[in-house]
């Protein structure tokens, strides 16, 4: 039975004229996107595209100027990160920008491009200090509106806020923390790294080469060693404003442990501090989300803060679009509010009613309910339909503020319970984007399960039994996964350094728990519950703990009680069934889940008595994965 929380205090409503106003001061919003960190790849093109002849006559010459550039591509980097960051005065980061590239002369490859950019940080500065004052003037607007601070929904049911507050930043603020500490490891290394350079080049001999062949960006020359008896090759980069020919004469260094430079050329560190650049960047940027995330939550520790009366209607695409109190239904939104923390109303037991922090769930998103009732066919079958319905709600704070915001409302689907959600500070303005679909994936696998659930006929109890993928395809799959993607990496990836190798782990990884995990499952149902062994793990759930299962975007998915979803790609067992038949067909796997995981009296009386679950191909996955990791790992370290 769902209790119904204590009266909301009144705040004023958020009028048809009110939104047309706030529609009309955000004329500029749609340029202050993250479109604009295109201008700095901008300006690296044009600089790329108009420094096709070197820049500096001489590799003495380019020594001298090379930190200007070195400078140039570090700011760049710096601004690309922030603008895709969105992070506050961003128009004054892009004046800083602009202005320290004007104080490079050399900084970028010539006059033309130097223009270019500064013209370019100008215009965009411009665009973002109109979009910043529109959002000043919308804002107060809303401010007036929203009059004077009204009591938040615990502090009107007599208790202090739940908590649950922002625990992704302690997660933001360790990364943080490790971000900055690999920028200071990364220019250690550097200095290191060109101090080695400068004692060997001060080591070396000079020798004369001879240029075999070559190009504006490199040549390939012969030379002798000191005391060498034949003649080696080797290809060296030209830094500078000069396209070797063959036969052309160049002095060189090189010593007897296998360097060789260019007489002139010095050592640099500029891969070094880009990367470097690039992870105290992104450091700096978690830190301070981190702590502008506590500082935003800090509003709830009161017991009021201002707020206004709307509709809100929670789409298929796990955000909760804002409309006005009495506005046209069929109108677009203001804007969408994506979830951070939520807060429901509960009655559970001999407690008393209260607001309480919902655990998140699978994947980030919100756990669906975690009543534990079972799938209703009539409830679960209208749910999708309900979901898009427009329902009254209350904004704490609003979009655009200092604070976070908080929503207060009931969620039309059946027998739903009263939420507070805590949602993104930064509201998007409404587009279509559909990259969270938790909320619709839960409705809709509960409607097909309801359905299933619904046309499955009364019977005796189901013995325990085992579903699985063939045995030969079981043994088999991973081993030629592993074998797959080692020839991919043999093959393709050994020319990338470090890059190569993350790519190589990181991405095979991925492909290797997917594909093997979809080739080589196994289900066990039993009377206490069913087994799931898949990839490399083995996972029990019993059933007071499973709601539903159905097959949806081409998964078989399993949904747990209280929060969470089991994935299966069922890509191979649908093949497999549409040719051979069988309990293995995922739309039978799901309906005899779902079965019984909601009619008690079908569940088996016995437990599995078979061979324990996951031998011999959980070991076998082990096995190839390990041996695939050690491969990339020698691959790339060692070879």
């Amino acid at each position: 039975m769902h209790t119904a929380p204590p009266p909301l205090p009144d705040a004023p409503a958020l009028t048809t004229d009110a939104a047309a106003t706030w529609r009309s001061g955000r004329v500029w919003q749609w340029l202050d996107s993250r479109w604009v960190a295109l201008l700095p790849v901008m300006v690296v093109v044009v600089a790329v595209a108009s420094d096709a002849s070197g820049s500096c006559p001489t590799p003495a010459s380019c020594a001298s100027d090379r930190w200007q550039g070195a400078a140039a591509v570090q700011l760049l980097i710096i601004e690309a990160v922030v603008l895709l960051a969105k992070v506050r005065r961003r128009a004054a980061f892009v004046t800083v920008v602009g202005a320290l590239l004007w104080l490079l002369p050399s900084g970028l490859p010539n006059q033309s491009t130097r223009l270019t950019a500064i013209v370019a940080h100008a215009l965009v500065a411009a665009v973002l200090f109109r979009a910043e004052a529109a959002r000043r003037r919308v804002r107060q607007q809303l401010d007036a509106l929203m009059g004077p601070p009204v009591a938040y929904p615990w502090t009107a049911a007599g208790s202090a806020h739940p908590g649950g507050g922002p625990g992704r930043s302690r997660v933001r603020g360790v990364l943080a923390g490790l971000l900055i500490a690999a920028s200071a490891v990364l220019v250690a290394l550097g200095m290191i790294d060109q101090s080695e350079a400068e004692a060997r080049i001060a080591a070396a001999t000079q020798v004369e080469g001879t240029v075999l062949d070559g190009d504006s960006l490199g040549a390939e020359v012969a030379f002798r060693r000191p005391g060498g008896a034949t003649d080696e090759k080797v290809s060296l980069t030209i830094t500078w404003d000069y396209t070797p020919r063959a036969g052309d004469r160049l002095l060189l260094l090189a010593d007897g442990r296998g360097f060789v430079g260019i007489v002139g050329d010095t050592p640099d560190i500029d891969g070094w501090l880009a990367a470097a650049t690039l992870a105290g960047t992104v450091g700096v940027l978690l830190a301070a989300s981190a702590a502008g995330t506590v500082r935003r939550y800090r509003a709830f520790a009161g017991a009021a803060g201002p707020a206004m009366r709307v509709l809100v209607q929670p789409d298929r695409a796990g955000d909760l679009l804002v409309r006005p109190a009495d506005g046209d239904l069929t109108a677009p939104g203001l804007w969408r509010l994506r979830e951070r923390a939520v807060h429901r109303w509960r009655t559970s037991g001999e407690d008393a009613p209260a607001w309480v922090a919902e655990r998140r769930g699978h994947g980030g998103c919100n756990a669906p309910g975690g009543s534990g009732d079972p799938v209703r066919p009539e409830g679960a079958a209208e749910a999708p339909d309900q979901a898009d319905r427009p329902v009254p709600a209350l904004l704490y704070h609003g979009p655009g503020g200092r604070s976070a915001q908080l929503l207060v409302f009931r969620s039309p689907a059946p027998d739903a319970d009263w939420l507070a959600v805590v949602a993104h500070e930064r509201p998007a303005a409404p587009r279509f984007r559909r990259r969270d679909r938790y909320r619709e994936d839960q409705l809709a696998v509960a409607a097909i399960a309801a359905k299933a659930l619904a046309e499955a006929p009364d019977g005796p109890a189901e013995r325990a039994r085992r579903i699985e993928m063939p045995a030969l395809l079981r043994c088999t799959a991973g081993p030629l996964l592993a074998l797959l993607m080692g020839a991919c990496v043999y093959y393709l990836g050994g020319d990338f350094g470090y890059q190569g190798l993350f790519s190589a782990l990181f991405i095979g990884t991925g492909a290797f728990v997917s594909l093997a995990g979809a080739c080589t499952w196994q289900i066990d149902l039993d009377r206490d519950g069913l087994t799931i062994a898949a990839t490399a793990l083995v996972h029990r759930y019993p059933w007071a703990e499973v709601e539903a299962a159905a097959v949806h975007r081409g998964r078989l998915t399993i949904q747990r009680r209280g929060g969470g979803q089991v994935e299966l790609d069922a890509w191979p067992a649908r093949m497999l069934g549409k040719r051979l038949g069988g309990p293995a067909a995922p739309l039978a796997v799901a309906a005899t889940i779902t079965l019984l995981a909601n009619r008690p009296e079908r569940r088996p009386e016995d437990t599995f008595a078979g061979s324990r679950i996951g031998r011999p191909h959980l070991l076998i996955n082990r096995i190839a994965l390990g041996s695939y990791l050690l491969f990339v790992l020698a691959r790339f370290l060692v070879l």
